[in-house]
């Protein structure tokens, strides 16, 4: 189910630049995906205390494509939400990479 829910967000996002796709899940975790330019802004959060790192690489290894280990930065929203961010590659550039990657 969070995969799909991902990839839908994430085409969503994808088609409308720079407008936020948010989504809560049934514990109470608010995701967020804004494509924006040649990235990703990815972020995670929750009322009263931050998401765990647990939380943040699941959705991770649930994203559309491979974004590998990307390390959030927290931070508290306007809206008074704990939330773990971080920027990731786009899907694009990740292919990209890869294919550099075989070259060599």
């Amino acid at each position: 189910m969070l995969k799909e829910m991902l990839e839908k967000m994430y085409q969503d996002a994808f088609m409308r630049d720079q407008v936020p796709q948010k989504r809560r899940l049934k514990n109470n975790l608010h995701l967020t995906i804004t494509c924006h330019g040649e990235g990703v802004t990815f972020e995670i959060a929750r009322d009263g205390g931050y998401p765990s790192m647990s939380e943040w690489k699941t959705c991770l290894k649930y994203f559309p494509y491979y974004v590998g280990e990307v390390q959030p930065m927290q931070f508290t929203g306007s809206d008074g939400r704990m939330a773990l961010r971080a920027e990731l590659p786009s899907r694009r550039k990740v292919a990209e990479q890869m294919r550099l990657d075989q070259l060599r």
